[in-house]
């Protein structure tokens, strides 16, 4: 029994170190340079949706239409995409997994289809000026100087495809502390989770053809900086 214990706080102390190593690792990647967090913020809203923040049951009030059924893979997205009623332009949004299927992490614009699925996507009568804008100004056919006069410089090139990379931190105003459970039957202790802040991270994509933008991707990503103390259940004490 005693061997079965230990092997599996041997395995739970490995997943968190794990867990640990990804965080650190993802903490890390902070200390390279960033184009202004700002510039991001702007460009991941669009129609009043705001990635991070926003919902995909909020995309599909403003929307319209029906949301449809989580996928039945672990790691796969949920995706809902509509086209617009008088010119060829799309507009998709996604949320997953690791956002409970709830919280959007992810839009795109396009003029075309690579998947014949997107083809079923529903009308959406109307947008600010006939085009769909970002808040912060980006949308479909504009040229790459007219792109670049916004974002600035992108972070990467490849091909017909520019990226622009965006980092930030943002600090809680208090920290935010959970607990947990863990170990095994005979050997339980309480796991303490301590955050006084959440590393961001975004990425513009955007695809050019004869100069002209024919495919925009924004995405938007966070990870808690938490750190972890564990506490004997029955005395209290922290265990070191």
């Amino acid at each position: 029994m005693r061997n079965n214990t230990n092997v599996f706080c041997a395995i739970t102390f490995f997943i968190l170190f794990l867990f640990i190593l990804a965080s650190v690792s993802f903490a890390e990647s902070f200390s390279k340079k960033s184009l202004p967090w700002n510039l991001f913020r702007l460009n991941s809203s669009i129609l009043g949706l705001k990635l991070g923040e926003s919902t995909f049951n909020d995309a599909i009030k403003k929307m319209g239409g029906e949301s449809p059924e989580n996928p039945s893979g672990k790691h796969e997205a949920l995706k809902i995409c509509y086209r617009h009623n008088e010119i060829p332009q799309y507009i998709s949004f996604k949320t997953g997994s690791l956002n409970d299927y709830s919280t959007l992490y992810s839009f795109g614009l396009s003029k075309t289809h690579k998947n014949e699925s997107l083809n079923k996507c529903r009308k959406y009568l109307s947008s600010e000026n006939g085009v769909f804008n970002t808040d912060g100004g980006l949308h479909l056919d504009q040229s790459k100087n007219d792109v670049i006069s916004i974002l600035g410089n992108p972070s990467e090139t490849n091909g017909p495809t520019m990226y622009w990379r965006f980092k930030n931190y943002k600090k809680y105003a208090e920290p935010k502390i959970s607990f947990t459970e863990a170990g095994p039957t005979n050997a339980r202790y309480n796991m303490k989770f301590i955050s006084n802040g959440l590393y961001e991270s975004g990425t513009v994509s955007i695809e050019f053809l004869d100069d002209k933008t024919v495919d925009i991707n924004v995405e938007y990503y966070a990870e808690s900086d938490f750190k972890i103390e564990h506490y004997d259940i029955t005395t209290g004490k922290r265990i070191r």
